[in-house]
Protein backbone atom coordinates (compact mmCIF):
# COMPACT_ATOMS: atom_id res chain seq x y z
CA UNK A 1 0.00 0.00 0.00
CA UNK A 2 1.94 2.85 -0.90
CA UNK A 3 -0.66 5.23 -0.37
CA UNK A 4 0.75 8.37 1.66
CA UNK A 5 -2.20 10.71 1.64
CA UNK A 6 -1.58 13.41 4.31
CA UNK A 7 1.36 14.15 1.81
CA UNK A 8 -0.91 13.81 -1.46
CA UNK A 9 0.13 10.63 -2.41
CA UNK A 10 -2.44 8.11 -3.94
CA UNK A 11 -3.35 5.17 -5.54
CA UNK A 12 -5.73 5.07 -7.67
CA UNK A 13 -6.59 2.76 -10.92
CA UNK A 14 -2.95 1.30 -10.31
CA UNK A 15 -1.58 4.44 -10.88
CA UNK A 16 0.74 6.32 -7.75
CA UNK A 17 0.10 9.81 -7.93
CA UNK A 18 2.14 12.89 -6.59
CA UNK A 19 0.22 15.80 -6.04
CA UNK A 20 -2.43 14.77 -9.01
CA UNK A 21 0.48 13.80 -11.05
CA UNK A 22 1.29 10.34 -11.82
CA UNK A 23 4.56 9.69 -10.20
CA UNK A 24 6.87 8.83 -13.43
CA UNK A 25 5.44 12.78 -14.66
CA UNK A 26 6.02 13.86 -10.91
CA UNK A 27 9.92 15.45 -9.68
CA UNK A 28 10.77 11.91 -8.92
CA UNK A 29 10.60 10.72 -12.27
CA UNK A 30 13.47 13.79 -13.02
CA UNK A 31 15.63 12.41 -10.46
CA UNK A 32 19.32 11.83 -11.42
CA UNK A 33 20.20 8.72 -9.67
CA UNK A 34 16.90 7.06 -9.27
CA UNK A 35 14.40 8.10 -11.26
CA UNK A 36 10.89 6.30 -10.94
CA UNK A 37 9.99 5.69 -15.15
CA UNK A 38 6.40 3.86 -13.98
CA UNK A 39 3.57 5.41 -12.58
CA UNK A 40 1.68 1.75 -12.53
CA UNK A 41 2.59 0.56 -9.31
CA UNK A 42 2.59 -2.72 -10.95
CA UNK A 43 5.50 -1.96 -13.67
CA UNK A 44 7.66 -0.58 -10.78
CA UNK A 45 7.28 -4.08 -9.10
CA UNK A 46 8.12 -5.46 -12.37
CA UNK A 47 11.52 -3.94 -12.52
CA UNK A 48 12.32 -6.18 -9.33
CA UNK A 49 10.20 -8.78 -9.50
CA UNK A 50 8.65 -11.35 -11.36
CA UNK A 51 6.43 -12.50 -9.00
CA UNK A 52 2.92 -12.02 -10.30
CA UNK A 53 1.18 -8.78 -8.92
CA UNK A 54 -2.47 -8.20 -8.47
CA UNK A 55 -4.23 -4.84 -7.95
CA UNK A 56 -6.87 -4.51 -5.60
CA UNK A 57 -9.12 -1.45 -6.47
CA UNK A 58 -10.94 0.51 -3.83
CA UNK A 59 -14.02 -1.49 -2.01
CA UNK A 60 -12.37 -4.66 -3.81
CA UNK A 61 -11.95 -8.08 -2.84
CA UNK A 62 -8.69 -9.75 -2.39
CA UNK A 63 -10.00 -12.86 -2.44
CA UNK A 64 -8.87 -15.67 -4.92
CA UNK A 65 -5.73 -13.15 -5.72
CA UNK A 66 -2.22 -14.13 -5.69
CA UNK A 67 1.28 -12.96 -5.11
CA UNK A 68 2.34 -9.30 -4.75
CA UNK A 69 -1.51 -7.69 -3.64
CA UNK A 70 -1.57 -4.17 -4.60
CA UNK A 71 -4.04 -1.74 -3.13
CA UNK A 72 -5.91 1.28 -4.24
CA UNK A 73 -5.87 4.20 -1.30
CA UNK A 74 -6.94 7.77 -1.62
CA UNK A 75 -7.38 8.62 2.26
CA UNK A 76 -6.58 7.44 5.48
CA UNK A 77 -9.92 6.19 5.90
CA UNK A 78 -9.41 3.91 2.74
CA UNK A 79 -5.86 2.39 4.70
CA UNK A 80 -7.60 2.29 7.47
CA UNK A 81 -10.85 -0.15 5.93
CA UNK A 82 -7.23 -1.99 4.44
CA UNK A 83 -5.96 -3.01 7.47
CA UNK A 84 -9.58 -4.31 9.20
CA UNK A 85 -9.85 -6.59 5.93
CA UNK A 86 -6.15 -7.89 6.02
CA UNK A 87 -6.31 -8.36 10.16
CA UNK A 88 -9.77 -10.29 9.44
CA UNK A 89 -7.92 -12.73 6.88
CA UNK A 90 -4.99 -12.86 9.38
CA UNK A 91 -2.65 -11.38 6.26
CA UNK A 92 -0.19 -9.63 8.29
CA UNK A 93 2.57 -11.70 7.81
CA UNK A 94 4.84 -9.88 4.68
CA UNK A 95 3.61 -6.11 4.43
CA UNK A 96 4.82 -3.38 2.68
CA UNK A 97 4.07 0.71 2.29
CA UNK A 98 5.40 4.03 3.81
CA UNK A 99 4.73 6.11 6.29
CA UNK A 100 0.99 6.31 5.43
CA UNK A 101 0.58 3.01 5.75
CA UNK A 102 2.61 2.49 9.27
CA UNK A 103 0.14 4.85 10.50
CA UNK A 104 -2.28 2.00 10.53
CA UNK A 105 0.22 -0.69 12.23
CA UNK A 106 -1.24 -0.24 15.15
CA UNK A 107 -4.63 -0.58 14.82
CA UNK A 108 -3.52 -3.90 12.07
CA UNK A 109 -1.36 -5.46 14.58
CA UNK A 110 -3.01 -4.36 17.81
CA UNK A 111 0.30 -2.77 19.40
CA UNK A 112 0.10 -0.64 22.03
CA UNK A 113 0.82 2.87 21.99
CA UNK A 114 2.31 5.64 24.20
CA UNK A 115 3.52 9.28 24.67
CA UNK A 116 7.07 9.56 24.22
CA UNK A 117 8.86 11.90 27.45
CA UNK A 118 9.70 15.41 26.99
CA UNK A 119 12.62 16.50 25.41
CA UNK A 120 15.04 19.20 25.69
CA UNK A 121 14.28 21.44 22.54
CA UNK A 122 16.25 23.45 20.98
CA UNK A 123 13.88 26.63 18.99
CA UNK A 124 16.64 27.13 16.72
CA UNK A 125 17.38 24.67 13.35
CA UNK A 126 19.97 23.70 11.04
CA UNK A 127 18.44 22.85 7.95
CA UNK A 128 21.33 20.70 6.27
CA UNK A 129 20.28 19.39 2.66
CA UNK A 130 22.13 17.21 0.79
CA UNK A 131 18.82 15.69 -1.41
CA UNK A 132 18.82 17.75 -4.78
CA UNK A 133 14.92 17.37 -5.50
CA UNK A 134 13.78 20.35 -6.27
CA UNK A 135 11.34 19.98 -3.41
CA UNK A 136 14.51 20.57 -1.19
CA UNK A 137 16.35 23.14 -3.21
CA UNK A 138 13.27 25.33 -3.23
CA UNK A 139 12.74 25.12 0.08
CA UNK A 140 16.38 26.19 0.90
CA UNK A 141 15.86 28.74 -1.73
CA UNK A 142 12.62 29.94 0.25
CA UNK A 143 14.29 30.34 3.54
CA UNK A 144 17.12 32.24 2.21
CA UNK A 145 14.43 34.55 0.77
CA UNK A 146 12.95 34.55 4.42
CA UNK A 147 16.31 35.97 5.80
CA UNK A 148 17.86 32.71 6.74
CA UNK A 149 21.41 32.45 6.35
CA UNK A 150 22.87 30.41 4.02
CA UNK A 151 26.00 28.39 3.44
CA UNK A 152 26.02 26.44 -0.02
CA UNK A 153 29.48 24.46 -0.67
CA UNK A 154 30.91 24.23 -4.04
CA UNK A 155 31.39 21.32 -6.29
CA UNK A 156 34.97 21.50 -5.16
CA UNK A 157 34.44 21.16 -1.67
CA UNK A 158 31.65 18.72 -1.64
CA UNK A 159 33.68 16.23 -3.68
CA UNK A 160 36.50 16.19 -2.05
CA UNK A 161 37.59 13.61 0.94
CA UNK A 162 39.79 16.31 2.68
CA UNK A 163 38.13 19.22 2.56
CA UNK A 164 35.39 18.91 5.57
CA UNK A 165 38.73 18.14 7.92
CA UNK A 166 40.78 21.21 6.35
CA UNK A 167 41.19 25.00 8.07
CA UNK A 168 38.72 26.49 5.42
CA UNK A 169 36.05 24.67 6.39
CA UNK A 170 36.92 25.38 9.84
CA UNK A 171 36.88 28.72 9.17
CA UNK A 172 33.21 28.45 7.35
CA UNK A 173 32.21 25.89 10.47
CA UNK A 174 32.78 28.80 12.73
CA UNK A 175 30.70 31.06 10.74
CA UNK A 176 27.98 28.43 11.00
CA UNK A 177 28.19 28.28 14.49
CA UNK A 178 27.69 32.07 14.85
CA UNK A 179 25.02 31.97 12.91
CA UNK A 180 23.06 29.41 14.55
CA UNK A 181 23.41 31.02 17.82
CA UNK A 182 21.57 34.31 16.87
CA UNK A 183 19.15 33.47 14.04
CA UNK A 184 16.25 31.21 13.98
CA UNK A 185 16.90 29.20 11.27
CA UNK A 186 20.36 28.78 9.53
CA UNK A 187 21.14 26.71 5.95
CA UNK A 188 23.61 24.28 5.13
CA UNK A 189 23.20 22.71 1.68
CA UNK A 190 25.24 21.41 -1.48
CA UNK A 191 23.92 23.76 -3.85
CA UNK A 192 22.36 21.38 -6.13
CA UNK A 193 23.43 19.08 -8.95
CA UNK A 194 26.87 18.97 -10.31
CA UNK A 195 27.27 19.34 -13.39
CA UNK A 196 29.81 16.94 -15.05
CA UNK A 197 30.99 16.04 -12.13
CA UNK A 198 32.33 12.51 -13.26
CA UNK A 199 31.02 9.14 -14.90
CA UNK A 200 30.38 7.80 -11.70
CA UNK A 201 27.25 9.58 -9.91
CA UNK A 202 27.23 6.47 -7.21
CA UNK A 203 30.64 7.38 -5.77
CA UNK A 204 29.92 10.90 -6.01
CA UNK A 205 26.98 10.71 -4.22
CA UNK A 206 28.23 8.78 -1.45
CA UNK A 207 31.49 11.37 -1.31
CA UNK A 208 28.55 14.59 -1.04
CA UNK A 209 27.09 12.34 2.07
CA UNK A 210 30.55 11.85 3.37
CA UNK A 211 31.18 15.07 3.54
CA UNK A 212 28.29 17.00 5.21
CA UNK A 213 28.23 13.73 7.61
CA UNK A 214 32.03 15.36 8.55
CA UNK A 215 30.84 18.76 8.52
CA UNK A 216 27.93 18.03 11.06
CA UNK A 217 30.38 16.08 13.18
CA UNK A 218 32.39 18.79 13.48
CA UNK A 219 29.64 21.34 14.17
CA UNK A 220 28.34 18.81 17.08
CA UNK A 221 32.31 18.55 18.25
CA UNK A 222 32.18 22.25 18.74
CA UNK A 223 28.90 22.47 20.73
CA UNK A 224 26.11 23.30 18.39
CA UNK A 225 22.54 23.29 19.82
CA UNK A 226 20.68 23.95 17.06
CA UNK A 227 17.87 21.30 16.40
CA UNK A 228 19.41 19.94 12.97
CA UNK A 229 17.13 19.20 10.16
CA UNK A 230 18.70 16.76 7.82
CA UNK A 231 17.37 16.24 4.02
CA UNK A 232 17.56 12.74 2.42
CA UNK A 233 18.38 9.57 3.20
CA UNK A 234 21.98 9.35 2.03
CA UNK A 235 23.27 12.20 4.36
CA UNK A 236 21.45 10.59 7.35
CA UNK A 237 23.30 7.79 6.72
CA UNK A 238 26.59 10.06 6.04
CA UNK A 239 26.19 11.33 9.30
CA UNK A 240 25.75 8.32 11.26
CA UNK A 241 28.64 6.64 9.46
CA UNK A 242 30.62 9.51 10.65
CA UNK A 243 29.79 9.29 13.94
CA UNK A 244 30.09 5.64 14.23
CA UNK A 245 26.03 5.57 15.60
CA UNK A 246 24.67 2.30 14.85
CA UNK A 247 21.36 3.17 16.80
CA UNK A 248 18.68 6.25 15.91
CA UNK A 249 15.29 6.30 17.56
CA UNK A 250 12.43 7.69 15.84
CA UNK A 251 10.09 9.76 18.61
CA UNK A 252 6.99 10.96 16.99
CA UNK A 253 6.00 12.95 13.70
CA UNK A 254 6.65 16.71 13.12
CA UNK A 255 4.58 17.45 10.37
CA UNK A 256 3.20 14.60 7.66
CA UNK A 257 7.03 13.07 6.70
CA UNK A 258 9.00 15.08 9.12
CA UNK A 259 10.46 12.83 11.61
CA UNK A 260 12.04 13.47 15.61
CA UNK A 261 14.68 10.93 16.52
CA UNK A 262 16.88 10.50 19.17
CA UNK A 263 20.33 9.07 18.96
CA UNK A 264 23.35 9.21 21.44
CA UNK A 265 27.07 10.51 20.29
CA UNK A 266 29.78 11.53 22.55
CA UNK A 267 28.14 10.75 25.72
CA UNK A 268 24.84 12.88 25.03
CA UNK A 269 21.42 12.59 23.70
CA UNK A 270 20.76 14.07 20.28
CA UNK A 271 17.72 15.64 18.89
CA UNK A 272 17.31 15.02 15.36
CA UNK A 273 14.70 15.92 12.07
CA UNK A 274 14.49 14.43 9.29
CA UNK A 275 13.05 13.71 6.16
CA UNK A 276 12.70 13.00 2.37
CA UNK A 277 14.08 15.40 -0.17
CA UNK A 278 10.55 15.48 -1.90
CA UNK A 279 8.57 16.35 1.38
CA UNK A 280 7.67 19.57 2.87
CA UNK A 281 5.42 22.49 1.79
CA UNK A 282 7.94 25.71 0.67
CA UNK A 283 8.04 26.94 4.02
CA UNK A 284 8.84 24.37 5.20
CA UNK A 285 12.14 25.44 7.48
CA UNK A 286 10.55 27.99 9.58
CA UNK A 287 7.77 25.92 9.60
CA UNK A 288 9.55 23.81 11.89
CA UNK A 289 11.44 26.20 13.37
CA UNK A 290 7.98 27.85 14.71
CA UNK A 291 6.85 24.25 16.03
CA UNK A 292 9.95 23.58 17.80
CA UNK A 293 10.17 26.79 19.54
CA UNK A 294 6.10 26.35 20.55
CA UNK A 295 7.30 23.19 21.51
CA UNK A 296 10.13 24.37 23.82
CA UNK A 297 7.79 26.59 25.54
CA UNK A 298 5.30 23.92 25.74
CA UNK A 299 8.09 21.45 27.40
CA UNK A 300 9.45 24.65 29.72
CA UNK A 301 6.21 25.09 31.24
CA UNK A 302 5.58 22.02 32.20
Amino acid sequence: MPAFPNLDRVTRGGVHYIGGVPVAQSVFGKDPFEPVTHSRVEDILHEQTDTLCAYIPGGGSAEGKAGVLVYEAQTNRDMAQIADQLAARSETGLLAGCAGFASVLPRLLQLSCRDTAPLPLCGRLLAVCGSINPVSLEQCAQAEAQGAPRFSLTPEQKLSRDWAAGAQAGEMLGAVLRACSQEPVVVLDTGGAVENAGADKTADRIQIANTLGALLKRLLDDGLESTVLIMGGDCLLGLMRQLDVTEIMPLCEVAPGVVLSQFTYGGRQWNLVSKSGGFGAKTLFYDLQNILERWKKELTAV
